[in-house]
């Protein structure tokens, strides 16, 4: 009716391109964005709000792959450019979000909280405490300050969310789940191991029935209640679960994205704590410089290979 490049088309294929996220089909996620994106720049002003929209979902989607120097740096030149021309916009601080949590896997775990409570405080401001853009920009700022190790305040910005998406989206609802699993990520850092573990195991089972069991936000939960499972000496359990996820990831995402990579770190570790023997020895050394090499030195995930510890991976909310 419209043709494929009338303003109503790219906006249909804007959020298939987002529901093809959310179902995990992200390298089609980024075609699809990609070729959205290119058809806004031709046919809208650079200020529009649809172009803002489109390049921050196509970053996104550099996110999921696992691109995320690239992602990072399209969302800095956006930022940059709509705290200019659009500081009163919500899309503005949605982006800010955004860029806040790359920075993070970036290694810039500073620099991405000041953006993420900034992004906090403006969302606040523009839209209320209580509205999903404000509570998405406060789940990052959660998983940042827990990141810089100010764990118990990251547990309470953390809990306040899960809350809010409990008490409105209902506790199966796939957010409250997301959030669960991050919570309890967080209260195992803050020491609670018998709380975090019971959460952890929920969430991840809560996922894996409305996800699917391989979806990567169900594999990443799982990832977690592996962590819980080895901190109570359940030495075993934990291996074959990372050997499970570690497999699955791979399969979805490819060997080398960031997420497989910090798969093989904690089955390394887990694969340590259950055998002795040069094999076993040797196995996190070389895991270790394949860490290094794919994602840098500076990388988060290379620098727990390095200190042999496991890596949380926090699972972000997507847009809807």
């Amino acid at each position: 009716m419209f043709g494929p490049s009338h303003e109503r088309t790219l906006m249909q294929q804007n959020n298939y391109a987002i529901s093809l996220r959310l179902t995990a089909d992200f390298q089609e996620a980024l075609q699809v964005s990609r070729a959205v994106l290119e058809s806004g720049n031709r046919l809208l002003a650079e200020n529009d709000w649809r172009v803002t929209l489109y390049r921050d979902n196509y970053a996104g989607n550099l996110r999921a792959i696992g691109r995320y120097a690239e992602a990072r740096d399209r969302l800095e030149g956006l930022v940059a450019t709509r705290r200019e021309s659009a500081p009163d916009s919500f899309r503005t601080w949605r982006a800010c979000t955004n860029l806040a949590a790359v920075l993070r896997l970036t290694g810039e775990t500073q620099r991405g909280h000041e953006l993420a409570e900034e992004a906090y405080d403006q969302l606040t401001a523009l839209l209320g405490p209580q509205h999903p853009e404000t509570i998405a920009a406060e789940l990052e700022a959660a998983c940042a300050l827990w990141w810089l190790g100010e764990v118990e305040t990251a547990r309470k910005h953390a809990e306040r969310v899960h809350d809010f998406f409990r008490d409105r989206r209902g506790a199966k609802h796939p957010y409250t789940l997301i959030a669960a699993a991050d919570l309890a990520m967080i209260e195992r850092a803050n020491g609670n191991v018998t709380a975090s573990r019971t959460r952890a195991e929920d969430a991840a089972a809560g996922l894996k029935a409305v996800l699917g069991p391989v979806h990567p936000h169900t594999l990443m939960a799982q990832a977690s209640v592996a962590t819980g499972r080895l901190r109570v000496g359940q030495i075993e359990e934990a291996y074959h679960l990372d050997l499970d996820v570690h497999r699955r990831l791979a399969g979805q995402l490819g060997d080398k994205h960031p997420t497989v990579v910090a798969a093989e770190v904690n089955l390394a570790l887990s694969s340590r704590e259950r055998r002795d023997g040069p094999q076993a020895r040797a196995e996190l050394p070389r895991v270790q410089a394949r860490a290094a090499e794919l994602l840098g030195q500076g990388h988060p995930y290379v620098s727990a290979a390095i200190e042999a510890r496991r890596v949380d991976m926090d699972i972000a909310l997507q847009p809807t």
